[in-house]
């Protein structure tokens, strides 16, 4: 999910009120990880980071691995795609799929193969897949400077 991009980690991080988001957009040496958590006026015994895999799967557990060689802190990992696949969905989640569904279907009948049913602008419909050369959702550089201005790092 997210490919080569954080946007999806950035949403999450924003959303779960992380102190550092870690997006390949705008990447962060461990050192920079450190010097932000000590430097940040703190009343929390604890830190959220959330880090963008993107097309390095397990590099989190690496990067913790490396803070606690470098910090002598304890880092844990949780890897999101494991908790969204044992949550319960919502409403929303039931009525989208629902809907998802049935346009698939429409759209196999009516003999159209190539291509996946999308929600763009609220309404379910039929896309053709992207293209290599589609430009991709970008992480937004604002929005991390507001969570860093509001998480304090």
């Amino acid at each position: 999910m997210g490919r080569t991009s954080g946007f999806i980690a950035q949403h999450v991080g924003i959303a779960g009120g992380a102190e550092i988001i870690l997006t390949p957009e705008f990447p962060l040496s461990t050192n920079d990880i450190i010097t932000r958590l000590a430097s940040a006026p703190r009343k929390k015994l604890t830190s959220i980071i959330v880090a963008a895999e993107s097309d390095t799967p397990g590099w989190t557990v690496n990067l913790a691995n490396e803070l606690t060689e470098k910090t002598g802190g304890t880092y844990k990992t949780c890897i999101l795609g494991h908790i969204q696949r044992g949550g319960s969905p919502s409403v929303y989640d039931r009525l989208t799929a629902t809907q998802m569904g049935y346009a698939a279907v429409n759209a196999l009948l009516q003999g159209k193969q190539a291509g996946m049913i999308a929600v763009i602008d609220k309404q379910i419909c039929l896309q053709d897949f992207p293209q290599n050369n589609t430009p991709r959702q970008l992480t937004d550089k604002t929005l991390l400077n507001i969570n860093d201005c509001v998480s304090g790092c």
